[in-house]
């Protein structure tokens, strides 16, 4: 277990505590409180939300972005093997604009990427197959 994984298990063992008595807390709350206290709940539920997505959210950045050039080396390989003029104008896009998409730290950014470069590399391996199977028939 890596260094960042001791921090995230450290975070989620000091959030326990907290979480169990809110927990309690909230279980004592009637259905139709108005009161202040449910106010304070909230407020307690959403800062140990922040604290939970802080500990996690760089571990899905790195991920997506480990995941994002895997694609790209499997998707270049291919399309410099098998694709068209298409293709290969698609994925040098992709590759030109990567320094924007992987500085950010939206996972939704990253997994969209990953998500053309996939798409890309479907296509692509399917034109080999299609034509194999066109030339077949002649």
């Amino acid at each position: 277990m890596n260094n960042e994984n001791y921090e995230v298990a450290n975070v989620l063992e000091k959030l326990s505590v907290p979480v169990q008595e809110l927990q309690g807390e909230a279980v004592l709350l009637t259905l139709d409180d108005v009161t202040d206290h449910k106010y304070k709940l909230e407020d307690r539920k959403r800062k140990i939300a922040q604290e939970l997505h802080q500990a996690t959210s760089t571990k899905r950045i790195d991920g997506l972005r480990s995941e994002y050039i895997e694609a790209r080396d499997e998707v270049s390989e291919l399309v410099k093997e098998s694709g068209n003029d298409i293709e290969k104008r698609q994925l040098q896009e992709i590759i030109n604009h990567e320094h924007v998409f992987l500085t950010t730290s939206s996972t939704q950014r990253l997994a969209d990427h990953v998500s053309k470069l996939r798409s890309l590399e479907f296509r692509s391996s399917r034109a080999p197959l299609i034509s194999s199977l066109v030339g077949s028939r002649i």
